[in-house]
C-alpha cells in the first residue's frame, strides 16, 4: 500500500471535546433505533445505461411520512439511560466516542468542502449515511478513518504520521471492501456505500498527494458507474447526489492539478456533455436577466468563441442566481449547482485555444472562477501546479496584454488572486493588477468592485478577498 498518509484534509471543524449541538442531538436521538431490526445493507439494482436527465421512478420509493412513525414508535420507548450514543448499533466494532464525531463529520463535510453549500437545498429525510454506519463495516471504517485524520489536524497534531486508531480504521475499512469486490454478491459490489468507500479513498489520496492512487480509484469509481448504469442513476436521492457532486468534483481537480484527462466527459462523441441548464427562472420564478452593461464585456464576447461565450453566458447567469439566493435568503436545488458546474468545467477542460488568445486567457479566467466556487474548499487552496502555471504565464504574455481590454484584464488579475494564486507568490500579481488599475483611474476597493459586478462576481464568496487584495495594493 502506498501509505502512510498523511494530515492534511479539511473535512470538519469539531473535536471530540465539543458537546454535540441541539440538531445533532435530535438527529442522534431519532435515529438510534432505526438499522436494529434491519439485516441487509441497501442494494443498488443494476440498470440499463441512462442518461444524464435519469431520475429515480417515485413507485421505487414511496414516500412514506416517518415523522409519525417514530412519533408512534417512540410513544412505546421507555426513558432513557445513557449518552445519546449509547443505543448506537454500528456494523463493526468502534470506540463508542467516536460515534459522534461521525454525525459531525456527515452532517457538517459538505459546509466546509464547498464554498455554495449555504446556498444549496440538500436538507430532506435522506439518512442514508446514517444508515450505512449501521449496516455497511467498510463504510464505517473509511468514514472514521477520515473523521480521524482532521481531528488530529485540528487538535494539534500537525502534518505527522496517522494515528494508530485512524491506521487501523483504514485497514479494516479496505480489509472489508476487498472481501466485497472479491466476494460480495453483485449488488452489494455497486451499492452506494461502496461508491461512498471508494470516493471517500480517492479524496483522501488526492488530498494527501497521492495523485497515481487517487487515480486509481476514480477509474474503479467509474466502472461501478457505468456497471449501475451511468451516473443518472445517482442523481434520485440526496446522499447520491451528494455522491455525484463530489466524484465529479475531484475529477475535475486531477485534471486541473495535472493537466491529465478526466475519468468522466473525456470525450464528447462516446460521452456527451452535460447541457447546460436553464438558469433564466429559478423556484421563486424571479426572472435571472443577464446584462452585458459594460462595453468592454459586449465588445469582447462578440469576437469569443462561440462556445466559450455560451461558457461565460452561463456562468455569469448562475452568478447573478447566487446573489439572488443570498439577498432573498431562500436555497437552489442541488441539481443546480451540479450541473452548471459539470456542463461549463468539462467543456473548459477540453476546449483548446492558441496560446496567448483573447479566448484562452478567457477560458483559463472561466476556469479559475469555477475551481474557485465549485472545487475549493473552504479557507483553503487546494493545489493545482499545472494549471496555476498556464494561467500565470497566459497572464503575463504581453500580446494578451495589449489585445485585452483593460477591465478584462483587472478581472482576469483579481479573479487569479482570489482563486488560483496563493498570497504569497502574487507579488507579480499585484504589480500586474496595480498596472491595469492605474490605467482605468481607480484607486479604491468601491470602484473596482463595480468593474467585478459588471463581469462575474459572487458578493459573499469574492468581496472580502478583493477587499483585502486592493486595500493591500493601495497601502501607502
Amino acid at each position: 500500500m502506498a501509505h502512510p498518509y498523511r494530515l492534511g484534509m479539511h473535512f470538519i471543524v469539531s473535536t471530540d471535546t465539543q458537546k454535540a449541538d441541539p440538531e445533532t442531538r435530535k438527529l442522534i436521538r431519532s435515529q438510534v433505533m432505526r438499522g436494529k431490526n434491519r439485516i441487509k445493507t441497501p442494494r443498488a439494482k443494476r440498470q440499463s445505461p441512462t442518461s444524464w436527465g435519469f431520475m429515480v421512478d417515485p413507485a421505487h420509493n414511496p414516500h412514506v411520512s416517518s415523522d409519525r412513525l417514530i412519533e408512534a414508535c417512540y410513544s412505546f420507548v421507555p426513558r432513557r439511560v445513557g449518552s445519546d450514543h449509547s443505543c448506537a448499533q454500528f456494523s463493526d466494532e468502534v470506540d463508542p466516542a467516536m460515534f459522534g464525531d461521525l454525525i459531525q463529520f456527515a452532517t457538517i463535510t459538505m459546509r466546509v468542502m464547498f464554498p455554495l453549500a449555504a446556498y444549496t437545498a440538500f436538507e430532506g429525510r435522506d439518512k442514508t449515511w446514517f444508515d450505512l454506519l449501521s449496516l455497511d463495516a467498510a463504510y464505517l471504517h473509511i468514514t472514521a478513518f477520515a473523521a480521524e485524520n482532521l481531528i488530529g489536524q485540528l487538535t494539534g497534531r500537525g502534518n505527522h504520521e496517522i494515528t494508530p486508531e485512524a491506521t487501523l480504521h483504514l485497514i479494516k475499512g479496505v480489509q472489508h471492501l476487498r472481501e466485497r469486490l472479491l466476494l460480495g454478491d453483485e449488488e452489494a459490489k455497486i451499492s452506494e456505500g461502496t461508491v461512498s468507500v471508494v470516493l471517500t479513498l480517492a479524496i483522501i489520496a488526492h488530498s494527501n498527494g497521492d495523485y497515481h492512487g487517487a487515480k486509481k480509484h476514480m477509474e474503479g469509481l467509474r466502472k461501478i458507474v457505468d456497471l449501475r448504469g451511468g451516473l443518472g442513476s445517482l442523481r434520485g436521492r440526496n446522499f447520491g447526489k451528494k455522491l455525484l457532486m463530489e466524484m465529479l468534483r475531484i475529477d475535475i481537480g486531477m485534471a486541473m492539478h495535472s493537466g491529465s484527462s478526466t475519468v468522466f466527459f473525456s470525450d464528447a462523441s462516446s460521452e456527451p456533455y452535460v447541457p447546460y441548464p436553464d438558469l433564466k427562472v429559478w423556484p421563486t420564478r424571479k426572472t435571472i436577466e443577464v446584462k452585458h452593461s459594460s462595453p468592454d464585456e459586449t465588445s469582447f464576447l462578440d469576437i469569443l468563441d462561440k462556445d466559450l461565450a455560451s461558457a461565460w453566458t452561463t456562468m455569469k447567469q448562475f452568478c447573478s442566481l447566487i446573489n439572488l439566493a443570498a439577498q432573498s435568503q431562500r436555497k437552489l436545488p442541488p441539481e443546480v449547482l451540479l450541473d452548471t458546474m459539470a456542463s461549463v468545467m468539462y467543456r473548459l477542460l477540453q476546449m483548446t485555444f492558441e496560446i496567448g488568445s483573447n479566448d484562452q486567457a478567457m477560458r483559463l479566467g472561466l476556469l479559475s472562477l469555477c475551481h474557485h466556487i465549485f472545487l475549493q474548499w473552504r479557507d483553503v487552496k487546494l493545489p493545482h501546479p499545472h494549471f496555476s502555471l498556464r494561467f500565470r504565464s497566459c497572464l503575463l504574455d504581453l500580446k494578451l496584454v495589449d489585445s485585452m481590454p483593460p477591465h478584462v484584464m483587472i478581472w482576469l488579475f483579481m479573479i487569479g488572486a482570489i482563486s488560483t494564486f496563493p498570497a504569497s507568490e502574487n507579488e507579480w500579481l499585484k504589480d500586474c493588477l496595480r498596472n491595469s488599475l492605474a490605467v482605468c483611474g481607480i484607486r479604491s476597493w468601491d470602484k473596482t468592485r463595480v468593474i467585478m459586478r459588471e463581469f462575474m462576481w459572487i458578493d459573499n464568496v469574492h468581496d472580502k478577498p478583493g477587499k483585502d487584495i486592493v486595500d493591500a495594493i493601495f497601502v501607502i
